[in-house]
């Protein structure tokens, strides 16, 4: 009786070590995908920032030049960096 409830305490630690196992592997996969991607949207956000900061920068007359007004410059300076 006590070697059965010891094979059946093992077989059900030895199932959860095998699904904790799989689901750590998951997650580390998932991790693995997801983290470039998210390093990505963070650099693209950034660079957005900066583009819109540099714009609002700009000179009336550079501003002339590439055909955009003020108005046009302050408006896309003042949206958040996560809008396209």
């Amino acid at each position: 009786m006590l070697f059965q409830y010891r094979l059946a305490r093992h077989a059900r630690l030895n199932t959860w070590r095998q699904s904790y196992d799989r689901g750590v592997m998951v997650l580390k996969y998932k991790a693995f995908v997801v983290f470039p991607s998210f390093i990505k949207r963070i650099n693209v956000w950034r660079e957005t920032y900066r583009q819109r900061q540099a714009l609002a920068r700009l000179s009336d007359t550079v501003l002339k030049d590439i055909g955009i007004t003020r108005y046009d410059a302050e408006q896309e300076s003042n949206k958040p960096f996560w809008r396209d």
